[in-house]
């Protein structure tokens, strides 16, 4: 037996004027039930090719033994159209389940083959937010999954989460991409006003309200008559609910939608719903309220709170850096004049599966104990399949290339780094291995706590192949505090006029959050949805390539003065010797 709040969702999902339904949830309003409902409405009365996604395999496994293979066993219409029920057969897997008709596939969601090679009529992801923002640099899960129902008659996505961090939700980034969010509306039993449940808070004029330490007492004033009910009226009026959007467009069952002056409209192609735990009859209005004040003066209980029990972001204190701000303060030079004060050139190049993306920076340091001065010089795209061999050859001649500075001296790249942890991996490490002498390292970024740059190669037993570790998030906390930074000197990093918005968006793409591991503050870099950070990957490659190779600066600088010996200024810059760069973290 459904809940009332639960049918439109239902008929939104068997409705094939809707495309996509996407719903943000708190826990406990059975949307696993809703997806096995619709897994079993398609298998057999559409007979429709399914998938379902799981964050990780071992949530994929778990639901199967959990969910899917109970609900075979305890609908009859589902076990007439599965002939492999309680056999052994490369039909009734973890992974695949075969119907008179269709097929169902389960997946995890952590690698970008469990994406592929899938011809589906619909598709579900479940708990979204805890998929990785970028499959293995193939994109965001959500994407990847849309890609295979392309060619579907009557293709349809359900995408259902719990939200987490308000910068990085997958759900709410979809809900944003919606024609409209819908929230369940009950009349007020006292006066007939049409609102959605909310939970308010102590200077709120509608929402749950409750004497001081009586959680028990808690009732819900409503909006217009300000008048109070409890759970108990709630439950005598919910079956007369409507869902309704921010616009007054209105549905009661999902199939049939209005708008605000009650004409018939069209059915959305992207209709996304919000449901919290107060909706639910399995949660008293008195948990809630406890909840709330168990969690109130801890971070982590009250995040959870606003997440699992409220089903709403978490809004989180995170630094950011304006690209507007930088677009305004680039300053008059580029790749054809780089300034006098450079004197030493790295790169970093990150790998996509259709082209290479290559920053060089220029770089100085006046005073041991200073961090070094830095200038971006110039972002190249080289848009050829990493697989092919040309790609690798412009990568190649472009590490080979000449800048010329504003007082006439000639640099060339005297360190890079290449990142190996993608679907490239081979390539790369044959790239740098052939050109080791020239201090081209493959690298892999790594978060949390550790060194920019990790002196220890390792080794690859697989490929043959050395590689060394980069710490990308010390190396983005670095870029990010000194593009902070204003005036010159030491530690600044100057921006050419040459890069436009597009590029400073890329630099300045992630956020930098606290997150709460056992009650223990815990800072990580991440990307929100839709965004691309290639740009800021480049950055710290290139930082941890300043460190790769150590610099003599005084020495460096007096082999680029006008009168020390043209051969000799080569052979120091390509020979430097010191026992590490100074002044980086």
């Amino acid at each position: 037996m459904a809940y009332p709040y639960q049918l439109a969702i239902m008929n939104a999902i068997g409705n094939d004027d809707i495309q996509e339904v996407t719903l943000q949830k708190s826990a406990r309003v059975g949307y696993t039930k809703i997806i096995l409902a619709a897994m079993a409405y398609f298998a057999v009365h559409k007979r429709r090719n399914q998938c379902v996604w799981q964050p990780v395999d071992d949530d994929a496994d778990e639901f199967v033994k959990t969910e899917i293979d109970t609900m075979i066993r305890d609908v009859p219409a589902v076990q007439k159209i599965f002939p492999f029920y309680n056999t052994k057969s490369k039909h009734n897997t973890l992974r695949q389940k075969t119907f008179f008709g269709s097929m169902l596939h389960i997946r995890g969601g952590k690698s970008a083959k469990n994406y592929r090679r899938l011809t589906l009529g619909v598709a579900y992801q479940d708990e979204a937010d805890g998929f990785d923002a970028d499959i293995q640099n193939e994109g965001p899960s959500d994407k990847l999954i849309l890609k295979r129902l392309e060619g579907a008659t009557f293709k349809k996505f359900v995408c259902g989460s719990t939200p987490t961090i308000e910068e990085t939700s997958l759900i709410a980034s979809r809900v944003k991409e919606a024609d409209g969010l819908y929230r369940y509306h009950i009349p007020c039993p006292h006066c007939g006003h049409s609102q959605p449940l909310i939970f308010g808070g102590k200077h709120e004029a509608a929402g749950f309200k409750w004497r001081p330490a009586e959680p028990e007492s808690v009732r819900h004033l409503c909006a217009s008559c300000s008048a109070e009910f409890g759970q108990q009226d709630y439950l005598r009026v919910w079956e007369q609910g409507i869902y309704r959007d921010e616009n007054g467009n209105w549905t009661r069952n999902g199939v049939e939608f209005f708008n605000a002056d009650d004409k018939r409209i069209p059915a959305p192609r992207h209709i996304a719903f919000h449901v919290w735990t107060a909706y639910s009859p399995q949660a008293t209005w008195t948990d809630v309220a406890r909840e709330w004040i168990s969690a109130k003066g801890d971070p982590g209980k009250q995040k959870f709170f606003v997440n699992t029990t409220l089903g709403e972001t978490w809004k989180e204190k995170v630094e950011r850096t304006d690209a507007d701000a930088l677009l305004a303060r680039r300053e008059n030079y580029g790749p054809e004049r780089i300034p006098a004060r450079v004197l030493y050139l790295t790169a970093g190049a990150d790998l996509q599966d259709d082209r290479i993306e290559c920053t060089v920076w220029g770089f100085r340091q006046d005073a041991k104990d200073a961090p070094p001065e830095a200038w971006v010089i110039e972002h190249r795209v080289i848009s050829s399949d990493p697989t092919h061999d040309g790609a690798w050859s412009d990568l190649d001649s472009l590490l080979l290339e000449t800048w010329k500075t504003e007082d006439g001296r000639t640099l060339r790249i005297g360190a890079a780094c290449i990142d190996s942890g993608g679907h490239h991996t081979s390539q790369a490490y044959a790239f740098c291995k052939e050109r080791s002498g020239r201090h081209i390292h493959a690298i892999r970024g790594m978060g949390g706590a550790r060194p920019v740059w990790i002196p220890k190669a390792r080794k690859s037993k697989k490929y043959d192949a050395h590689f060394w570790i980069v710490g990308s998030d010390t190396a983005k906390d670095a870029i990010y505090a000194r593009l902070r930074k204003a005036g010159d000197g030491p530690g600044h990093i100057h921006l050419p006029a040459s890069v436009d918005k597009a590029f400073l968006q890329q630099l300045t793409s992630e956020v930098v959050r606290t997150k709460y591991v056992k009650g223990k503050p815990v800072r990580e870099w991440v990307l929100p949805p839709g965004k691309r950070n290639e740009v800021l990957d480049c950055a710290a490659y290139a930082l941890a390539a300043l460190l790769a190779r150590p610099v003599n600066w005084a020495q460096l600088e007096r082999s680029q003065r006008p009168d020390a010996p043209a051969a000799k200024r080569w052979e120091s810059l390509l020979n430097l010797k010191s026992t590490r760069a100074e002044g980086l973290p």
